[in-house]
């Protein structure tokens, strides 16, 4: 398959790692994988019911664009 590897993390402030996922998906565009990647990141902390949650990126656009869109839902 051609594709990526993603992993996401769950950690608590003090870096203990809570939980770990993985997954294969059939991408090979580097702005849509890291996009389908965030997307993924949260819908997996909505289903485990985290709050306080970081998101970390290396794609300023993507962290820009949650950071302007989180200040106008609350």
């Amino acid at each position: 398959m051609d594709g990526v590897f993603l992993n996401r993390m769950a950690k608590l402030a003090n870096g203990f790692v809570l939980k770990a996922w993985a997954r294969c998906v059939d991408m090979d565009e580097p702005v849509i994988v890291e996009a389908f990647a965030i997307k993924w990141a949260l819908k997996l902390a909505k289903d485990e019911s985290f709050t306080n949650i970081i998101v970390e990126s290396d794609s300023k656009i993507y962290i820009d664009s949650l950071e302007v869109n989180s200040a106008a839902c609350c």
